[in-house]
């Protein structure tokens, strides 16, 4: 049974998000799908075709979340020697354990300038591989670490413009405090 809660073909469109320091992780374009761990490795190749831009997907065995599976990393496994005729007519939970890759968990809290840390943080491999979203309301959703870096840039461009006007504010303030000064003595 695959779940496809949502189209994450959708135009990401970035310069419509409103950004400020407080952006938190539940406020970014996720990704909210999920396939079954009990579903054939084929579904999941079909369903990364069908979705170019998909990232991943969340793993569940019925309501239970077991995990995520990057598209990157079921692609590299897939391309292995006897990949194919291992995993891709077996269930997902064999390619999972074999995966055996950390997954980055989130809450949707966080705010975005807080979650570069544990983003960055991990190992070189894994820098790229999508990261999962937790809201206590809702079921996880999936992050691409792409996404993550344009927004922290976004907003820290933002922070360094608005440094620069209130600089060039003060600079101003204190020449016309020093002018009126001169004019007084």
């Amino acid at each position: 049974m695959t779940l496809l809660i949502s189209n994450p073909t959708l135009p990401v469109d970035q310069a419509r998000l409103p950004l400020s320091l407080e952006t938190r992780l539940q406020d970014l374009i996720l990704y909210r799908c999920a396939i079954d761990v009990q579903q054939p490795g084929s579904d999941l190749a079909q369903l990364f075709e069908e979705n170019p831009i998909l990232p991943g997907v969340i793993l569940r065995e019925g309501d239970r979340y077991v995990g995520m599976l990057s598209r990157r990393r079921f692609l590299e496994i897939l391309s292995r020697r006897y990949g194919l005729e291992l995993f891709l007519n077996r269930s997902l939970d064999l390619l999972y354990d074999h995966a055996q890759t950390e997954v980055l968990v989130l809450p949707g809290q966080m705010k975005v300038v807080e979650a570069m840390q544990p983003s960055l943080a991990r190992s070189p491999e894994l820098l790229y591989e999508p990261i999962v979203v937790h809201s206590e309301d809702e079921p996880e959703k999936l992050l691409d670490v792409h996404h993550l870096l344009l927004i922290q840039t976004r907003i820290h461009e933002m922070t360094t413009r608005l440094l620069h006007e209130q600089t060039q504010s003060r600079i101003l303030q204190t020449e016309k405090m020093a002018s009126l000064g001169e004019m007084v003595a």
